[in-house]
């Protein structure tokens, strides 16, 4: 989840399940949503192939977090990284 940052995304290649919020939705190649900041969400490639995605995030300056956590293997550095940088991050079963 993001406070301030809202997340457009576009699928190029694979097929994705998307959570956000309430809603569970299965996103091909061609498919575009948005995840509103405050809005907790998450995505896993559910197909046999790489996928890949366009992520446009709105305002700007979020690849500040990917600079800090290049090269972080520390789950705990990186959790404090995300936070400073506006991400949320929740448990993986939740």
């Amino acid at each position: 989840m993001h406070r301030v940052t809202d997340e457009i995304f576009y699928v190029i290649e694979g097929e994705y399940e998307v959570v956000c919020g309430d809603s569970r939705f299965k996103a091909q190649p061609g498919t575009l949503f948005v995840v509103p900041k405050k809005v907790f969400h998450r995505m896993r490639n559910v197909s046999t192939t790489n996928g890949r995605v366009l992520v446009t995030l709105v305002p700007g300056g979020f690849q500040k977090f990917f600079e800090d956590a290049d090269g972080v293997a520390n789950p705990d550095k990186l959790a404090e990284i995300a936070q400073r940088q506006d991400i949320e991050l929740l448990p993986p079963n939740a």
